[in-house]
């Protein structure tokens, strides 16, 4: 039998991870977060709380917004397994630096599985936006090409005409860079999200690269859920 030397369970409250220049904090996040979930009952802790410093939004990788907006939500709802997550500065690359703090609660007796099984309409869209350096009339061009390249799906036309618009604070931010994401909430509760980087350094992003084709490529399928959200709650 395989003793470990260290107790494979959190015995601690806080805990601080570092990533080298922009890798992605959330690649760290989604290998610890299952064992957050279940810290050590000898110990007695109820409530971890993990500083993560590096990428906030990097390619091959969710945006830390996706987890916060969409995964967390999910496993609250559907799981009944909470934690939180606070972008404190954003990193892009190549610079990195960004920092995130995530709160995560011991999971309770309630835990279980769940069935997502109906997609339902789309009811409503939020365009989220976050721009190191930009100013502020790139930042409304991309608003707005996005809300434009939307308003081609008939299948979320309506739902767009109420979209609602977010801008994550980026003061802090070492690089310049952007990213956007893309909710979509049905009515069954259902959350789908398409998401783009712009270029290295800039605020450009060319048609092809909006999360447009990936959003309209989703609702196209009658699926309640995507590969990478169900890879994720998994």
């Amino acid at each position: 039998m395989l003793t470990p030397a260290v107790d494979p369970l959190p015995t601690s409250t806080s805990y601080t991870y570092e990533v080298d220049g922009a890798g992605s904090t959330m690649l760290i996040l989604q290998a610890i977060l299952p064992v957050l979930f279940f810290p050590s009952e000898e110990k007695g802790v109820n409530e971890v709380v993990v500083t993560l410093g590096g990428g906030t939004n990097a390619s091959f990788a969710p945006f830390s917004d996706y987890i916060e907006l969409l995964l967390l939500p999910l496993l609250s709802r559907l799981c009944h397994l909470h934690a939180s997550l606070e972008v404190v500065k954003r990193g892009f690359f190549p610079r990195g630096g960004g920092e995130v703090k995530v709160s995560v609660m011991k999971a309770d007796k309630s835990w279980s599985g769940f069935k997502l099984e109906e997609r339902g309409e789309v009811t409503s869209i939020t365009l989220w936006v976050a721009a190191a350096g930009a100013k502020q009339e790139e930042v409304q061009e991309m608003e707005a090409a996005a809300l434009a390249l939307l308003k081609r799906d008939a299948s979320v036309r309506k739902a767009v005409t109420k979209a609602k618009i977010a801008r994550a604070d980026t003061r802090r931010a070492p690089s310049k860079g952007s990213a956007l994401l893309i909710v979509a909430e049905t009515s069954t509760g259902c959350l789908l999200a398409g998401d783009a980087l712009s270029g290295k350094g800039g605020f450009h992003f060319y048609p092809s690269s909006f999360p447009i084709p990936s959003i309209s490529s989703l609702l196209s399928f009658p699926s309640p859920s995507t590969s990478y959200q169900a890879s994720y709650a998994v």
